[in-house]
């Protein structure tokens, strides 16, 4: 059998099964709409596990929710405190024949296909008409698919990237702030021009930038500098194409070398500054590209907002003349186990928990009044919608700073929220073989590169080489396996 084939009888079976089967509920429970496409859920008793980390709070109350219109369908709850050695759970799970039903997944998604855990959701997902409504890069670059013709895997945690301004220290040292809608080269002029002595203390120095991993140079330039880019090293949903990733690394080191990245240590910084504290953490750094979470976890505190540092998010730059909107971020993937006895259930509580509209319209309702796992903070609301369902966006943007705030923070809020519809996540997460390609073939060339002063240049073609490469073997294993042909 062809793999075309197989696809075309699963999609049949799914339309013979919608079109002959009752859509009427059970008296005395709530009515549950019919999804076009797919079959009803069941209406016997069943129970489907669910497995996660961190978010038992919000978890609880969508269990309550779901519970008024699916009482026949029992969640089994099965939340982690942490995404630490998760995978590592999941396949003891799997070797004690105890998989759940429906889980998440940490990182690297392809070791979840290569041990034979996940469902093929192919039929459940192309049916969808709510998966019709999702982040626009879902479908257009089949992210979960892997490569294959068979979705796997679908994101239910969105961190979209964002380059943080500190706009207390533009008005401090009377520098205008950049355009909200800035080009690579007038980001590279920020970096550059805001390193300079502070003005009111020439001794202390203020940066233009400090950064973690996701948005350094190396790993966002390649999306910035392409349209058809749309993965880390030049990834174009195919293959590797190194040149951009060639030209971030060597902007990585450039800046290294010219001092416009803050200090690395702590003690750097208390050399410099008289105080144990970050730079970017006392007012001394103008952009901090940054993972999304941290602004609810640090930089709505007092701490911060009373200490000269103001940040306000900026979509990260694309070279001018690029028209993607493409933005490298940190999605969170989860799937459905292959041996559950209920795909269509799983897959509904798969949706409900993480990123239909029903089950947002729940969080949006119960976030401001849960309580985190210490028990005593607000939990934070840092994932932003994976729906593109207006009123959704329009509430999650509600929790934002607006045209009322006092810091003046709205209108770079409103912009940023209008330009971050079309992520792509870490290699790691959409394809396969990378992992052994970093692991294996890219040890230690950063460091060749920024600390010895090596070209980029000089490792593009055999790096290009081996990166399809690996993927291409992960690939052949993957549809070997899993392809009858």
């Amino acid at each position: 059998m062809t793999k075309k084939m197989k696809r075309v009888i699963c999609l049949l079976l799914v339309v013979v099964l919608s079109t002959s089967m009752l859509t009427g509920c059970k008296k005395g429970k709530k009515e549950v709409t019919k999804v076009d496409g797919l079959v009803p859920l069941t209406e016997d008793n069943i129970e489907i596990s669910y497995a996660f980390w961190e978010d038992k709070p919000i978890v609880d109350k969508l269990v309550e929710a779901w519970n008024e219109v699916h009482p026949n369908i029992k969640i089994n709850v099965m939340g982690y405190d942490s995404a630490v050695g998760f995978n590592d759970e999941l396949l003891n799970l799997s070797a004690a024949m105890n998989l759940p039903d429906v889980f998440w997944i940490l990182n690297e998604c392809d070791f979840a296909i290569e041990n034979g855990m996940l469902y093929d959701m192919t039929p459940l997902w192309e049916n969808d008409p709510d998966a019709k409504n999702v982040l626009p890069s879902i479908n257009d670059f089949k992210i979960g698919y892997f490569g294959t013709d068979f979705k796997w895997t679908t994101p239910v945690k969105y961190f979209p990237s964002a380059a943080f301004v500190n706009k207390a220290l533009y008005e401090r040292i009377n520098e205008d702030m950049p355009k909200k809608d800035w080009t690579w080269a007038e980001y590279e002029e920020e970096v550059s021009s805001m390193t300079r002595p502070d003005p009111s203390d020439t001794k202390k120095m203020i940066y233009g930038f400090h950064c973690n991993t996701a948005n350094y140079p190396v790993t966002w330039y390649p999306l910035a500098a392409d349209d058809n880019c749309i993965g880390e090293f030049g990834w174009d949903g195919k293959e590797f194409h190194l040149n951009n990733w060639a030209k971030g690394l060597n902007t990585q080191a450039n800046w290294r070398k010219s001092g416009y990245m803050a200090p690395e240590t702590i003690e750097e910084c208390e050399a410099m500054y008289g105080e144990a504290s970050w730079a970017q953490d006392i007012g001394y750094v103008a952009i901090q590209p940054d993972y999304w979470w941290v602004w609810e976890r640090f930089w709505i505190k007092d701490q911060w907002l009373n200490n000269n540092v103001i940040w306000v998010p900026y979509v990260m730059p694309h070279e001018e003349g690029v028209k993607s909107e493409t933005i490298i971020s940190t999605i969170d993937f989860g799937g459905i186990s292959a041996a559950t006895k209920y795909p269509r259930e799983a897959y509904e509580v798969l949706k409900y928990m993480t990123w239909g509209v029903e089950g947002w319209k729940v969080k949006l309702e119960e976030y401001p009044n849960t309580l985190a796992l210490d028990g005593e903070n607000p939990m934070e609301k840092n994932n932003f919608p994976i729906c593109m369902d207006d009123e959704i966006w329009a509430g999650f943007r509600a929790w934002h700073p607006g045209s009322d705030d006092k810091y003046g923070r709205g209108e770079y809020f409103d912009y940023y929220f209008e330009h971050i519809k079309h992520p792509v996540p870490l290699a790691a997460c959409q394809i396969p073989g990378f992992g052994t390609f970093i692991s294996v073939n890219y040890a230690g060339v950063e460091a060749k590169v920024q600390e010895e002063g090596v070209d980029a240049n000089d490792f593009v073609a055999e790096l290009e080489k081996q990166a399809n490469q690996c993927n291409q073997e992960r690939l052949d294993e993957l549809n070997q396996k899993f392809v009858t042909n």
